[in-house]
């Protein structure tokens, strides 16, 4: 009886281990989450505001997200959102005149600087690529065919409110939940900061992008639908890089932001 109940606990030992390396495989997010393709976005405004013939220079800023898409020669393309690339966002918060002239570039997962050119950003769709040509990380596995399902496991990999280290980029997880306003619908938690961060499915591969979030519930974030997102970023990362777009703005120019319809239930600017 008491070989018996060695055995048994020897057994139940043995089960224990070899389930706890099944489940820490299983849950090691280290190996298919690629935070080295990660890049903290901040952006820069040269700012002239005249009120009453009376002009005042001054600078403004903004952090957001953003990973590296593609490869090209010795550089990378960076997805992040399309109002961290357009100076006109900045414009219509100011109001009245105003020249606004943006700078933007990266800091990656190691803590090192990049200059960037902005190659395009989307208002509808509320997307950006930049490229350096100095950044020279991996690019993240892009999901082209499998679009999430209502209920699908989502993570999240961004610097929320600028959280962010050398090494260090908080991963958040929610669920897909569907469609809503024309945009993909999640339960990711944002806030500022959170803009352009990528979202990855179980396989670790780049499914979507966060650029929103209801004012009232901060669980309820939305992007681009996965379909938009991917057709985006193949037609916005050529093999040849093109020219950049300006960044510079004026107040009687017409700015490239839209009001929508949901504007008074989102804070399209969670920068």
């Amino acid at each position: 009886m008491k070989f018996v109940q060695s055995f048994i606990l020897l057994f139940s030992l043995m089960f224990l281990v070899s389930c706890g390396g099944t489940l820490n495989g299983h849950f090691n997010l280290k190996h298919k989450l690629p935070m080295d393709s990660f890049v903290k976005v901040v952006a820069k405004y040269d700012v002239v505001k005249c009120v009453n013939k009376t002009c005042m220079k001054f600078q403004l800023g903004a952090t957001s997200s953003g990973s590296v898409v593609r490869v090209y020669e010795h550089g990378s393309y960076i997805l992040t959102t399309g109002h961290s690339c357009d100076p006109g966002v900045i414009l219509n918060d100011l109001g009245g005149e105003a020249k606004v002239k943006q700078t933007t570039y990266i800091i990656d997962i190691n803590g090192v600087k990049h200059d960037t050119k902005t190659i395009n950003f989307n208002s509808k769709l509320d997307t950006c690529i930049l490229y350096s040509d100095s950044l020279k990380k991996a690019p993240v596995k892009i999901e082209r065919n499998d679009a999430p399902i209502w209920g699908d496991l989502i993570y999240n990999v961004a610097a929320p409110v600028g959280m962010f280290n050398i090494k260090t980029v908080p991963v958040l997880e929610g669920r897909y939940s569907g469609h809503k306003w024309g945009f993909s619908l999640y339960t990711v938690p944002v806030i500022g900061g959170s803009s352009g961060s990528p979202l990855f499915n179980e396989r670790g591969k780049l499914v979507g992008m966060i650029h929103s979030v209801h004012r009232r519930f901060h669980h309820l974030s939305f992007g681009p639908t996965h379909t938009e997102l991917i057709n985006y970023i193949y037609k916005h990362t050529p093999y040849h890089v093109p020219d950049g777009v300006s960044l510079e703005v004026d107040g009687t120019e017409k700015t490239s932001i839209e009001k929508t319809d949901q504007d008074h239930l989102l804070d399209i600017q969670i920068r």
